[in-house]
């Protein structure tokens, strides 16, 4: 049996959301991490206090529920989203 989990992906910093980072390291990772895109190239984060600054969702497997999460957040770890300033 396996198990799943998710990890979030958010911006860490306000502005125009470019891109992601690191999606190409993914298909080696542990648990075979799946990235479903929530913000499309060009969302205005205005603030990264709340789920609006959600990018995306990382699923990842795992043989438990525990490792499946640790997998899905290694694999977030390896991602990095891309802003452009607003200013």
């Amino acid at each position: 049996m396996r198990f799943s989990a998710y990890a979030y992906v958010y911006a860490d910093q306000s502005g125009t959301f470019s891109h992601i980072e690191g999606l190409d390291r993914l298909a080696n990772h542990p648990g075979s991490p799946v990235f479903y895109p929530t913000a499309v190239k060009g969302k205005l984060i205005d603030t990264i206090d709340d789920q609006r600054a959600s990018i995306g969702i990382l699923l990842a497997e795992g043989d438990s529920s525990e490792i499946a999460l640790l997998n899905a957040y290694a694999a977030r770890n390896k991602l990095r989203v891309i802003m452009k300033n607003t200013d």
